[in-house]
């Protein structure tokens, strides 16, 4: 597999002595502030009475920098402040800086959806109800809403807000997706139908050997599909080129790694190109529409059915089975032979395929749609990696292996993650 690991901030998740070390911080800093409240006590009237939006953005950004530069002291005093503030004004700048900076996150390639996903993924669930607020609540609610929400105090709602915008601020511009040239074409409904109930009889099985004939089956079923849109698209001249398209592909944890593996050998028995980025949790596939419709319909029913499979192996007596090793050799021994029987399978429909309209006519179209995504991954990914991992655990392989009803393979040897 092809991996692209962009150069992103660590997370800002703290264990429980960074949150009692924070907290004592947080303490000292808002004694600091009552202090000065305390010996000047007539200025305050007059200090609140002149802070306008300016100020509070200008708060707002040394508290940014702070944080950046581990200047734990200034955050909390300055968090402090602004909690402190407590009005509608502090709400409305804040929720107005995290939209400008999302707009300039999305400007790089983030949409809300993705940027989401990626806050979430990196600072925790918690900090993800940060875009919550900000859609549902008004902007001079904002702060106080996510206090709510979270059931916390407004000092620490602020820092909630700073922390994300100090990560979205760090973000680096994502690789553009190639769009298709072309309006991609709906799949045929009857033939989703019957792939879909083939797929959904295999993940209702308990029988491994019955699951892979109905996943093969439905693999040549759709592989016949796309041969045939391929050679008409062929016929009415338009290159392979102008349907490729790209599309991100979420892997989640846990045995991200092990998941994007058998995402790579579904892209690869497709004709697609896949590149798995690990730090943002997903894989970028490329490839002609037809061909990535039918990639993600298969690696959703796959993933199902290799979870179902190793939750089986895993409900034995045996504790092995239901250890790390156990499950990451599981998840790679099962990729690697699902990804052989898929390619039986489409080398089968190919050449039935070649059979009726001729090798000399198709040859050419699957290979120029191979090629097409190769170039689109270039074009996104001009320097990427190769990446590979070891599986060591015997019986988690042997299980994985089984479970896609083939013989015992070397437990010992490397994995490499490849899409050809």
């Amino acid at each position: 597999m092809l991996s692209y690991a962009a150069a992103m901030i660590g997370g800002m998740g703290t264990n429980d002595r960074d949150r009692r070390r924070q907290k004592k911080r947080r303490q000292a800093a808002a004694q600091r502030a009552r202090e000065r409240r305390r010996m000047t006590p007539w200025a305050e009237p007059a200090v609140r009475s002149v802070v306008d939006a300016d100020d509070v953005e200008r708060m707002l950004t040394t508290a940014v920098c702070a944080l950046r530069d581990r200047d734990h002291d200034t955050v909390l005093e300055v968090e402090d402040l602004l909690a402190s503030e407590g009005d509608a004004l502090v709400d409305a700048v804040a929720a107005r800086y995290v939209r400008r900076d999302m707009a300039a996150a999305a400007d790089r390639g983030w949409d809300d959806v993705v940027l989401a996903r990626y806050v979430r993924r990196r600072l925790g669930k918690a900090h993800g109800r940060v875009f919550d607020a900000l859609d549902e609540a008004t902007d001079g609610t904002f702060v106080d809403d996510l206090a709510r929400r979270l059931r916390i105090g407004r000092s620490y709602a602020v820092h909630h807000v700073i922390e994300v915008l100090v990560l979205v601020a760090s973000l680096p511009p994502l690789p553009a997706l190639r769009s298709a040239e072309r309006r991609p074409r709906a799949l045929d409904g009857r033939m989703l139908e019957r792939v879909r109930a083939l797929l959904a009889k295999a993940e209702s099985t308990t029988f491994p050997e019955e699951a892979e004939a109905l996943t093969t089956k439905a693999q040549e079923l759709m592989t016949r599909y796309a041969i045939d849109r391929a050679l008409l698209d062929a016929t009415a001249g338009v290159g392979a080129g102008a349907g490729v398209s790209g599309r991100r592909v979420v892997v989640e944890d846990p045995y991200a790694k092990e998941k994007s593996l058998l995402l790579g050998k579904v892209v690869g028995a497709n004709r697609c190109r896949a590149v798995w980025s690990p730090d943002l949790g997903w894989s970028t596939v490329f490839g002609a529409d037809d061909d990535l419709d039918i990639v993600e319909l298969l690696f959703t029913s796959l993933l199902f059915q290799a979870a179902s499979a190793m939750a089986a192996a895993g409900s034995t007596a045996d504790r092995s089975a239901r250890t790390r090793s156990f499950r990451q050799a599981f998840l790679a021994a099962y990729a690697i032979r699902i990804g052989e029987r898929l390619r039986q399978a489409n080398d089968e429909a190919a050449r039935t395929a070649a059979d009726v309209h001729g090798s000399k006519r198709l040859l050419p179209v699957l290979a120029e749609r191979r090629t097409a995504a190769e170039a689109a991954v270039r074009e996104a990914f001009p320097h990427l990696d190769r990446t590979r991992f070891s599986a060591h655990d015997h019986d988690g392989w042997a299980a994985g292996t089984a479970a896609a009803d083939v013989a015992s393979l070397d437990t010992r040897r490397a994995v490499h993650k490849t899409v050809s």
